[in-house]
């Protein structure tokens, strides 16, 4: 429930309750009792948290992307879910910090994931995002640009058709891809 609880603040903008369902949940005497994996999953919720924190508040987007894949060890060899949810999230604080030359870096590996591990049904939405970035990169993830990518990967995510929104879409989708159009360089 408390999952539940954190995505929806999340997602309607409220990061100070997001924040503070985080703070109960890593209080919580029971949270040591849970798989690693679950534990991991409340770590990356809190990565989310943080930049949308940022996001929201013009923040300076100060979070170790390489302390961060320290403590998620075990959903980082899972190659499906909440991986590419970690993936995403380096990408968006990347586009953020203006850190192109890692973004593009970023891509090629996810070119390669994208072939290996995204090609079931269950993975439509996160193959579509990719189909963006990707598009986006050829465009030389300028902002301009970018708003002027449309189609029907867009199509898809916006309008959710036949594509169930998974557990691991901490954010959804086509309001990751609308974040990162508007933090793309100018």
């Amino acid at each position: 429930l408390k999952e539940l609880e954190f995505k929806l603040y999340l997602q309607a903008g409220k990061t100070e309750e997001a924040e503070s369902i985080c703070k109960q949940v890593s209080k919580n005497k029971s949270l040591k009792q849970l798989a690693s994996q679950n534990i991991e999953k409340w770590k990356i919720f809190h990565a989310y948290q943080i930049f949308m924190d940022s996001y929201i508040h013009k923040g300076n987007y100060k979070f170790s992307l390489t302390k961060f894949s320290n403590e998620v060890p075990v959903i980082s060899k899972d190659k499906s879910g909440y991986n590419f949810t970690i993936r995403i999230l380096e990408i968006l604080f990347l586009f953020a910090r203006e850190e192109y030359n890692f973004v593009f870096q970023k891509m090629e590996a996810l070119r390669v994931y994208r072939t290996r591990y995204l090609n079931d049904n269950a993975y439509k939405r996160s193959h579509l995002l990719l189909t963006l970035l990707l598009k986006a990169e050829k465009l030389g993830f300028k902002g301009k640009a970018m708003q002027t990518i449309d189609g029907p990967e867009l199509e898809a995510l916006r309008t959710r058709n036949h594509y169930i929104i998974a557990d691991w879409e901490v954010i959804p989708y086509e309001v990751v891809w609308d974040m990162l159009v508007s933090l793309a360089k100018q």
